[in-house]
């Protein structure tokens, strides 16, 4: 189907031509930048939708027909067709949906037939005057192929995390296409294989002992940490019992005293390429490391455990090293509530961030005695945004850091009505 854009008598048909256009190229933009997002990853949309020229040919004729039929432009008829039937029919998560619509109010209002609308915050790209098409696209023609993060109100960081996407899908192609059946390369990979594998067990402590630890940490009424606990550990043992028998079964088959299976090798092309196979991920924490990094993330976390285990329960909780983070916060209400004697449908958290000293030092650390209510948690980021300590706020991120610890959180249960 020909896009009716490109024919000018699909203009010329308008009772409003100079309105049709105006409002068009509006639209021509949104439709860029919507499909622009998808290559900075989660900034632009948490999940990548398929959008495409459909959708912009059916909304361009949706246009034309409301300005042809009615004497005022219905811009929150468009906005819902565009925003929530044409585009939004793709989307499924929330937050996408109301980034989609704030841009959809911002690009197809009535401020577009206003000679001085600007298209991006700079004023650097607005809507020409009206003419043929032909004087749109010499318009068109000099912009640069890539207009850069901050043309849909990304931080110049944004380009960062586009520029690394690209290279490791590069990389990762590169690495589909290199051969592994030479002889020597063959050799060369097993033993690496196999120093490997001895690395990465010698690294593993020894599993959690969990009938000791729900002698020490038994279920109590009063106390649902205990339980939470125990569940991490049994989920961590999963984990490592995983890593450990799976590598123990790889340097067999390297050694020919067992027949490579088909997920051995896969398992054992993957860690050649430094990376963290499937058969672990099926049973671990979320994760994005490489498989060094999440190597030596995985024994900070049973360290970690470790240490509660011997200690109790920490002032300040690693919250990123929960395998299940909704647990702990279950039973944080599960403890408020029986000890006030109130429902837990009428209790909800409310956090704050803890200061630091004159020093840059947290107000609060693991030598502090734990919350009264609730607890101090630590171990997230802030992506897009940093922290003004000084004035308790959200700030702009900091030039070429991607990501920023966040301020020690402390979350207290409450009731609801209070």
């Amino acid at each position: 189907m020909r896009d009716p854009v490109c024919d000018e008598r699909f203009f010329t048909s308008c009772k409003r031509q100079s309105e049709l256009k105006r409002m068009v190229f509006s639209l021509s933009w949104l439709h860029a930048l919507i499909l622009d997002r998808r290559s900075y990853g989660s900034l632009g949309w948490n999940i990548p939708y398929g959008f495409n020229d459909t959708d912009f040919r059916i909304s361009v004729r949706q246009m034309h027909m409301f300005l042809d039929q009615h004497d005022d432009i219905p811009y929150k008829a468009l906005q819902y067709l565009i925003g929530e039937c044409n585009y939004g029919g793709r989307v499924t998560d929330d937050w996408d949906r109301r980034t989609l619509n704030t841009m959809v109010q911002s690009y197809i209002c009535s401020d577009v037939l206003n000679p001085d609308f600007s298209l991006s915050a700079n004023g650097e790209y607005y809507i020409p005057d009206e003419g043929p098409i032909s004087s749109y696209i010499d318009y068109i023609k000099p912009m640069p192929q890539a207009l850069g993060p901050h043309v849909m109100g990304f931080h110049d960081n944004a380009q960062i995390r586009k520029d690394q996407s690209g290279t490791s899908d590069l990389f990762h192609s590169i690495l589909l296409t290199e051969d592994r059946s030479q002889a020597g390369k063959l050799n060369q990979k097993n033993t690496v294989l196999e120093d490997l594998a001895s690395d990465i067990l010698r690294q593993l402590p020894a599993s959690f002992d969990i009938e000791m630890i729900q002698a020490k940490y038994p279920v109590q009424y009063n106390e649902s940490i205990n339980t939470v606990l125990v569940q991490e550990c049994i989920r961590y043992n999963r984990l490592t019992d995983t890593i450990r028998g799976s590598l123990e079964n790889l340097k067999k088959a390297l050694t020919g005293v067992v027949v490579m299976s088909r997920d051995l090798e896969i398992m054992s092309n993957t860690m050649f390429d430094g990376s963290v196979p499937d058969m672990w991920k099926a049973v671990s924490f979320p994760s994005l490391k490489p498989l060094g990094s999440y190597m030596s993330d995985l024994v900070a976390r049973l360290h970690y455990f470790m240490q509660w285990i011997e200690y109790d329960c920490p002032s300040v909780v690693w919250f990123s090293a929960l395998f299940f983070p909704h647990g702990f916060l279950t039973g944080l209400l599960q403890n408020y509530c029986r000890r006030a004697r109130v429902p837990i449908d009428d209790v909800a958290f409310y956090f704050y961030f803890i200061g630091v000293d004159y020093q840059g030092n947290p107000l609060v650390n693991e030598r502090s005695a734990r919350a009264s209510e609730g607890a101090y948690i630590r171990g997230l980021y802030l992506e897009g945004a940093n922290w003004d300590y000084e004035n308790g706020e959200l700030c702009e991120s900091q030039p070429k850091i991607l990501f920023t610890p966040s301020p020690i959180i402390c979350s207290n249960p409450a009731r609801t009505k209070n």
